[in-house]
């Protein structure tokens, strides 16, 4: 982060979502202002294995945009599992700032 902001770039720090007993919103709150204090300039919700679940999404980033600051939140998810179209669009509902997407031939798939 440090020589990221040396030379003016973006600091974007990631979040890797997955499931367990540790992992909570409230865990990924906490990691996030974390993140927000060293110097985050956004935060990339990472769904590497594609499961986060609609309503999951839209609680986690509703939080994200109620108890962290103003930093932008992107989310990045996979087809894996299906859900990827419908968790965006309840993320989008809850307030997220960036998605990724794909071009077809891409897109519907991990």
């Amino acid at each position: 982060m440090k020589a990221i902001k040396k030379y003016n770039g973006h600091c974007q720090c990631a979040i890797s979502f997955t499931t367990s007993p540790v992992h909570t919103t409230e865990y990924y709150i906490e990691l996030i202002k974390t993140m927000e204090k060293m110097g985050a300039d956004s935060i990339c919700i990472k769904d590497m294995s594609g499961l986060l679940k609609p309503y999951d999404a839209y609680e986690l980033v509703k939080a994200i945009k109620e108890k962290v600051g103003d930093t932008p939140v992107e989310l990045h998810t996979h087809y894996t599992s299906g859900l990827a179209s419908m968790t965006v669009l309840k993320a989008v509902e809850a307030g997220v700032d960036i998605v990724d997407t794909a071009i077809s031939p891409m897109a519907m798939g991990t």
